[in-house]
């Protein structure tokens, strides 16, 4: 018996020595959140009566930790520590000035109650596995549908669920006011990214349509007007071509007979702008007559030598805008 009380006495001076020393430092934690309390340092001494309440906790411990929310702003934790402390209070026959902690407690939680602002979070029956937050706080569906203390202001609610539908809304709340709100999911808009066009500082090249296949039919040696009638069309644009030429040239005199050795009229600009448009205006039907009587011929050609099955092909043409005037290609 006495080997075993040995034992036992030096099993538990270990532990006495642990306990000892975590309460000195509790006391010196609290001394310390009592001076910063009384040096205006709400933020530090509730971080060092916090830290002191994880050594050990009581009700006046709770009551100092619940002041110094209320000081900075945080009236719903305030409210719950303040309550927390009431209650433990009120169940520890062995505390000294217990009638005056617990009357202070209540005394501090009434006064919140009448400050903290709150949500009410209302989710429909079928979203019953949906998960919600207030700001940070996850709220379980026994806090569904009724009011939840929280900080006056900007309150965030959020809510999800497992198909993917979310829900997010921020309100202002009062300080004593009370503000319910629907939760009703929707999935997400799928976002549209918008591609700006790539400019670039040269002409690019032309990219030809692909060309249009008609079905498969037997060709034969009748060839019919197609050709002839894209060739007639380059032919007349030829004619226009020439007849924009002549006009440039009338431009080009007018221009020049407005200018001598005092200087230009003013007029000679706008015969210089004719000219240039009409320039460009003969380089263009140029460019779309020839290619369309090398079209036709070679439509015609192409047709005439066809053998069996082939397929027929019809021709395109397309205008691109280079650097320094205008481009053309075609295909069959």
């Amino acid at each position: 018996m006495a080997l075993a009380g040995a034992l036992a006495l030096a099993a538990a001076t270990p532990v006495a020595s642990a306990q000892t020393t975590d309460e000195a430092l509790r006391r010196d934690l609290v001394a310390q959140a009592e001076s910063a309390r009384e040096a205006g340092d709400h933020a530090r001494a509730l971080d060092l009566a916090t830290r002191a309440a994880q050594l050990r906790a009581t009700p006046s411990l709770g009551l100092m930790i619940a002041q110094e929310h209320e000081q900075l702003g945080h009236i719903a934790d305030a409210l719950d520590h303040a309550r927390r402390c009431a209650s433990d209070a009120s169940r520890d026959g062995s505390l000294r000035n217990r009638e005056r902690i617990t009357r202070n407690c209540r005394e501090l939680a009434a006064a919140l109650a009448m400050q903290v602002a709150r949500v009410t979070v209302r989710v429909p029956p079928a979203d019953d596995g949906a998960s919600v937050r207030i700001g940070t706080r996850s709220i379980p569906p026994a806090g569904w549908g009724v009011p939840i203390p929280v900080d006056p202001g900007d309150v965030t609610v959020r809510a999800s669920h497992a198909d993917g539908r979310t829900f997010e809304q921020t309100i202002r709340v009062a300080r004593g006011g009370s503000v319910a709100i629907e939760v009703a999911l929707a999935m997400a808009a799928p976002t549209r990214v918008a591609v700006a066009p790539t400019l670039s500082t040269e002409a690019s090249l032309p990219v030809p349509p692909p060309p249009i296949e008609a079905p498969r039919r037997t060709a034969s040696r009748s060839v019919g007007a197609g050709p002839w009638v894209v060739v007639g069309a380059g032919a007349a644009s030829l004619i226009v071509a020439g007849v924009l030429w002549s006009m440039r040239g009338s431009a080009i005199a007018d221009r020049d007979a407005a200018c001598d050795a005092r200087g230009c009229d003013p007029s000679s600009i706008d015969s210089n702008e004719t000219a240039r448009s009409l320039t460009l205006g003969t380089n263009l039907a140029m460019g779309l007559g020839a290619a369309a009587i090398a079209g036709g011929l070679t439509w015609f050609f192409v047709a005439r030598s066809g053998r069996g099955e082939a397929r027929a092909l019809r021709p395109s043409a397309w205008v691109h805008p280079g650097g320094a005037g205008l481009s053309l290609g075609g295909a069959l």
